[in-house]
């Protein structure tokens, strides 16, 4: 049970930590920020071939080889579980043998730093995923979760934001994510 995550700083550790999981995780999520990935690309396709996740937003898939519009084709080659494309302001999509599914971000909350955003929404889905049994049918959930955490990332400078949401905030926040659907 449980998961991990891991990208490109310093990628041998993620990939370290991968096969020192020896199974024992049951979801290994990875990403890659586009700025490492000229230098970097055979480790980026190590971290992207050991993940089962993989999140990323549309220069960073691109740069993979990926195209934006056959998202589910890079998904299936590089046989992922699941692939979430992260747009900003206008929400994540994420692809899994479930289909295709998008929410818009929640971002009339107002935006005071979006440092972290990336990793809020991953966070937050992947937990809740996991939570749900990593089943179909708990995907729609998980990605609410992910939405609002970003939400409420985004809403302070640095960890703020997180660190002063309560249960109560992360709770309305997701029902708004859920509303969207």
């Amino acid at each position: 049970g449980g998961w991990a995550a891991g990208g490109a700083r310093p990628a041998r550790r993620t990939l370290a930590a991968s096969r020192g999981l020896g199974g024992r995780a049951g979801l290994l999520a990875g990403g890659w920020m586009r700025s490492y990935l000229p230098a970097h690309r055979g480790q980026a396709e190590a971290v992207l071939g050991a993940s089962g996740w993989f999140f990323a937003n549309r220069e960073e898939l691109l740069a993979l080889g990926g195209d934006p519009e056959q998202a589910e084709a890079f998904r299936t080659r590089w046989n992922l579980a699941g692939l979430a494309v992260k747009a900003g302001p206008r929400g994540c999509t994420v692809w899994s043998e479930a289909g295709a599914l998008h929410l818009p971000s929640l971002i009339e909350h107002g935006v005071v730093d979006v440092t972290g955003a990336g990793y809020a929404l991953a966070g937050g889905m992947l937990a809740a995923w996991v939570e749900s049994g990593g089943r179909p049918d708990g995907l729609r959930s998980a990605l609410a979760h992910g939405i609002a955490c970003a939400s409420l990332a985004i809403s302070g400078v640095g960890l703020r934001g997180l660190a002063e949401a309560t249960a109560e905030d992360l709770a309305a926040r997701v029902g708004e994510a859920l509303s969207q659907l």
